[in-house]
């Protein structure tokens, strides 16, 4: 059974504190590159980066910065810095962005989620890793506060969850509003109805909910729960029984699936593969553009220009203005070829892409990957890697559909690695969620 909870949140005194609230909230600690996170820090010295992703004491080593952590996060509620909400509540919250030149809202709400560690109602679609784990779960430790969101699907077609929550919402002032340096605009309220809370709670039981962004936060949570029962059920009578979550509709119009486009390097010999590839799938050369950001519109656009249901479609990028249209009906996959997996998990782009082009063309298969492959989300990055000698050859990707991440998730299947990006993310600082 899936069980949400409201919660009393811990959250920063919005009135007090550093003037602007974009000064003190941020991406996700994993999206973050370390240039981001130094001006993140700068901004404020209670900019949530302080507690996500801490500075070690000097002279103390690298596992201080856990413990520094804790300090941090002590002396700003003893400060005042941060403080708890009255009343238990779920918290509507709405992310307002700007996808294909439009503004868009996505609307959710955050929630504690009672853990599944059987995954049976949870869905999970990425495979999680050790070193993740193990540095979250040091900080989890260290400050016993879940300092960072989750984002989960639902499926809900009639929009009953967020159509109940957003009728409390209609004359009440935000907890906070604010537009971070990216535009996306952040807006929260607090619903606290007994009523709306019960009939919100009451939708979940018996459904299943799909981790869209978070996959090792949630492994953390379900292994720290685990290791302070030592080994025992969880059965939710404790504040580390759940985790903190934001839920959104896999049916709101303005939740976005970015592609992650593949950069390769120290190839044996990327001429040979280039032919192969051209041999074997019959590809289109292509020459565009006159600098790196034009090519990458052009090459972005060209990527698109197919119906991705039917087709799949890869674009490789050899520098200097040069390109390979791969273009691969679904009828013609070597499905014999992709082992024993679902349908749902054969169609994906990324699966063919991993599994049946490169390893016969370009010789990167599962054993070699990291020695070669690398990623990015941003077109221009892939074109202008390329161009600057920094990779050999870059992949221009297609966005992995929405009902696709469902559908593998259901046949209980990960994806291949990097396979979905969601925009935009929920920001970091707005609630947190004591452990205890």
């Amino acid at each position: 059974m899936v069980e949400i909870r409201p919660f009393k949140a811990l959250t920063y005194d919005w009135d007090e504190v550093d003037g602007d609230p974009a000064s003190v909230t941020a991406p996700p600690y994993d999206v973050l590159t370390a240039e981001e996170v130094e001006r993140l820090k700068k901004t404020s010295l209670h900019n949530v980066t302080r507690l996500t992703l801490p500075d070690a004491s000097p002279g103390k080593g690298e596992a201080s910065k856990y413990t520094e952590a804790a300090k941090t996060l002590r002396r700003w509620m003893k400060e005042g810095v941060l403080t708890q909400t009255k009343d238990p509540s779920l918290y509507v919250y709405h992310e307002t962005h700007t996808e294909g030149g439009a503004r868009k809202t996505v609307r959710g709400f955050f929630s504690l989620l009672r853990l599944d560690p059987e995954y049976k109602e949870v869905r999970p679609h990425e495979r999680t890793h050790k070193g993740p784990i193990e540095d979250r779960l040091k900080l989890l430790g260290a400050t016993r506060m879940d300092l960072e969101p989750i984002q989960f699907l639902y499926t809900d077609s009639e929009g009953f969850v967020q159509r109940t929550l957003e009728a409390e919402i209609v004359d009440a002032d935000p907890i906070v509003d604010f537009t971070d340096p990216s535009g996306v605009r952040h807006e929260l309220w607090a619903v606290d109805d007994a009523d709306t809370l019960q009939a919100v709670q009451a939708f979940f039981d018996g459904r299943n909910v799909y981790i869209a962004d978070g996959h090792h936060r949630y492994a953390t949570a379900c292994h720290y729960a685990r290791e302070a029962r030592d080994g025992g059920p969880i059965d939710g009578t404790l504040p580390y029984d759940h985790k903190l979550s934001l839920f959104v509709s896999r049916d709101d119009p303005g939740i976005a699936v970015h592609p992650t486009h593949r950069l390769l390097s120290d190839l044996p010999a990327p001429a040979e593969g280039r032919r192969a590839l051209q041999e074997r799938f019959k590809t289109e050369p292509v020459t565009v553009g006159s600098d790196s950001r034009a090519r990458a519109v052009a090459l972005r656009d060209i990527c698109e220009g197919v119906d991705v249901d039917t087709v799949h479609r890869f674009v490789f990028y050899w520098g200097d203005g040069e390109a390979d249209i791969l273009t691969l009906p679904h009828a013609e996959v070597p499905k014999a070829e992709m082992g024993d997996r679902s349908d749902a998990w054969k169609a994906l782009d990324v699966s063919v892409l991993h599994h049946v082009v490169l390893p016969k063309t370009l010789g990167v298969d599962q054993d070699n990957a990291g020695e070669h492959l690398r990623y990015t989300r941003v077109d221009e990055e892939a074109v202008r890697w390329v161009d600057e000698g920094r990779h050999q050859c870059s992949i221009i990707m297609n966005a992995t559909p929405l009902s696709a991440v469902t559908a593998v998730a259901d046949h209980g299947e990960h994806m291949p690695q990097k396979s979905t990006y969601f925009q935009p993310k929920a920001q970091s600082g707005l609630l947190f969620s004591p452990i205890g």
